[in-house]
């Protein structure tokens, strides 16, 4: 049975997670980013106290401390009916996800003078084709920013 996570302090919340899973196979591996205490944890992907099956993927929403959690979870983008979605304001790691593993996709920094690395900590400002056009394999285009600035 899961319990209500949310609360609880890092250090803990990856002590349980690790004892929940220390028997499935490949055993689990802790790795540097379960160990990062600027963030918490905001939803979960589970209800508290459901019972769940042991193979069953956990989600889990966080944010960093001095953030606010959001009133509701964001639905990921996706491609519906072949056109392109509006990734405005998404992060580029979410903007590419949205998108066939096939699309050749050139991201920009909006200053010009910067390499997008982390793309989970830079948002989309600006996209070519423009959201509503028809996906047919052309290569897609995105302008970011870092989330604590403004775009164009």
């Amino acid at each position: 049975m899961i319990g209500d996570c949310r609360s609880l302090p890092c250090i803990q919340r990856r002590a349980y997670l690790l004892e929940l899973l220390a028997d499935m196979e490949p055993p689990v591996q802790p790795i540097p980013a379960t160990e990062d205490r600027n963030w918490k944890v905001c939803s979960q992907n589970y209800a508290p106290g459901k019972n769940i099956p042991v193979d069953t993927e956990l989600g889990f929403g966080a944010v960093e401390l001095e953030e606010n959690c959001p009133a509701k979870d964001q639905r990921e983008p996706e491609v519906e009916d072949g056109k392109m979605p509006n990734l405005a304001g998404k992060s580029v790691k979410a903007a590419r996800g949205a998108l066939d593993s096939g699309t050749s996709i050139t991201v920009t920094d909006a200053a010009g003078d910067r390499i997008v690395l982390m793309e989970s900590n830079w948002q989309v400002c600006a996209q070519s084709p423009s959201p509503g056009v028809a996906l047919r394999g052309q290569p897609v285009e995105f302008t970011a920013v870092k989330f604590e600035e403004t775009g164009p």
